[in-house]
């Protein structure tokens, strides 16, 4: 898939003034956030914070009380949206191994070849899979039942369903969850050479790890709302440089919670 040159593409995610409620409980308010073409950017914060929520309204997932949420600049607010679809690759909170997904793991990939506007698969599709398992490194575990899966295996069949299609936008929530270290290192390098090819990359994660030299820019939630965007607030290193914390309470200046309920 030929990327779209940055110069003359829309911004591929752009929230403005999003507030998302939930059973009268606001889990975010007055959201805005734009990520440029070729950017790769981090949603950082508490559990509870709003990182999925944003992801999920931005998405379209969830019903969006006001506010506008744009995937390249069509509002996924309105059935035109799906037009952006193609361009977009989704990585959920980890599909788990022991959720009995009666599929192979070469099934699991194909699904990312389905969409809004697709419904059927073609002659060249499997060859498409195989090499997104390739790249992942899994491609021997192709016609393993996916629900046998490890933790780490099974996250990375789940990215390669994300990356089958070639998207323009690669969306994580929290791919590095009950991950060994190693795998995570290896999808840090994946990433990186995704954005080396001018993919962009928002990634929502609780600590930086093996992702900070890779990442832009951070954007950091409590209760619900944007409470930093731009360097990447980092309070220690680990030795020797392996990788970055961050603790979000303590890296960024005080300020009380403010989640409240809708009237």
């Amino acid at each position: 898939m030929q990327l779209a040159d940055p110069g003359s593409d829309p911004d591929p995610l752009h929230l403005h003034g999003v507030s998302v409620a939930v059973a009268g409980t606001t889990l975010l308010e007055d959201v805005s956030l734009r990520v440029h073409p070729g950017e790769a950017v981090a949603l950082l914060g508490a559990n509870g914070s709003g990182k999925s929520t944003l992801i999920r309204a931005a998405l379209g997932q969830v019903p969006v009380v006001s506010g506008d949420a744009k995937l390249y600049d069509v509002s996924t607010r309105h059935h035109a949206a799906r037009v952006a679809w193609p361009r977009i690759g989704y990585v959920p909170q980890r599909l788990s191994a022991a959720s009995g997904v009666p599929a192979t793991v070469l099934e699991v990939v194909l699904t990312g070849l389905l969409g809004r506007n697709r419904w059927w698969l073609r002659r060249a599709d499997r060859e498409q899979a195989l090499a997104a398992l390739e790249e992942l490194g899994v491609a021997d575990l192709a016609h393993r039942p996916f629900g046998i899966l490890s933790g780490g295996q099974a996250q990375r069949v789940v990215i390669a369903r994300a990356l089958v299609r070639r998207p323009d936008l690669l969306i994580l929530d929290e791919p590095l969850a009950g991950v060994d270290l190693l795998t995570q290192f290896s999808f840090a390098a994946l990433l990186g050479r995704l954005h080396a090819e001018g993919r962009t990359i928002v990634v929502v994660l609780h600590e930086l790890g093996p992702f900070a030299e890779l990442l832009d820019r951070a954007v950091v939630l409590r209760a619900g709302r944007v409470i930093h965007d731009g360097d990447l607030p980092r309070d220690h290193a680990h030795p020797h440089g392996a990788h970055d914390h961050l603790h979000v309470e303590h890296a960024l200046p005080s300020e009380p919670p403010t989640q409240r309920s809708l009237p």
